[in-house]
């Protein structure tokens, strides 16, 4: 086993346990101290792919076999693309709740928004997830991959309980 197989391991091992450690944060904000879910970890993982692609790309640019079989290159870059995409969507992509309102924002430019007083029921399906239900059958799934879960269900649930007294 080579230096450069052993930093390569080493360096996947380290992004995934950052990953793993952006998911797993119990309270995430937005500026107004709301509490949101943010998916932090597929942003730091589809930076991380961006940038590998990225330097494999333009490390293979001088290299004749892909200068004879160009579509190698494209498939490189379009792994590139894709990753920060991917870190793109994992930015943007948060559902916030306020005292009136769950705000699911995929892009900014995309964003939705569901009353709290029609969730019907917070369903509990595996660890560390959730599904949100409403009146009129839409439903949030809060998923393992978003940070902040506790924290988000926990003051759903006091907003759920206050509209009941």
């Amino acid at each position: 086993m080579t230096i450069s197989s052993i930093l390569q391991i080493v360096s996947l091992a380290g992004v995934v346990l950052v990953s793993n450690r952006l998911t797993k944060r119990k309270r995430e904000v937005d500026s107004d101290g709301n509490p949101t879910l943010r998916l932090w970890g597929n942003c730091f993982i589809g930076l991380m792919l961006g940038i590998f692609f990225l330097w494999i790309t333009l490390k293979n640019l001088s290299n004749p076999f892909y200068q004879r079989y160009p579509e190698n290159t494209a498939v490189g870059a379009f792994f590139c693309v894709l990753g920060f995409l991917c870190a793109a969507w994992g930015y943007f992509c948060k559902i916030t709740l306020t005292r009136s309102a769950i705000t699911y924002q995929y892009l900014p430019f995309l964003t939705r928004v569901y009353p709290v007083k029609s969730v019907e029921s917070v369903e509990s399906q595996a660890i560390n997830s959730a599904v949100i239900r409403f009146s009129d059958g839409r439903k949030i799934a809060v998923l393992p991959l978003y940070s902040g879960r506790d924290h988000f269900l926990e003051t759903l649930a006091t907003f759920i309980a206050g509209r009941g007294a």
